[in-house]
């Protein structure tokens, strides 16, 4: 096999494999921002935008830094 061909079944093979949508921490985390973001709209309690910035990307990072699977969206 050329290494041409084996680096498309490669990239086709790790296309399809990996885990479902809802098993991403990632995806959670920032449902869970978004949820609270509501909560602070509706009932007043803020923290400050800079401070929410903050928080959720170096959460999002480190995340990153440990996701090993790719997401299948299906």
């Amino acid at each position: 096999m050329s290494k041409l061909t084996t680096t498309v079944v490669t990239a086709a093979t790790e296309a399809v494999t990996g885990k479902p949508f809802y098993e991403s921490k990632t995806l959670w985390v920032n449902v869970i921002a978004i949820m609270a973001m509501m909560i602070q709209m509706r009932y007043g309690f803020a923290i400050s935008p800079e401070i929410q910035t903050l928080v959720l990307s170096l959460t999002n990072m480190l995340l990153r830094s440990v996701t090993k699977e790719n997401i299948i969206w299906n």
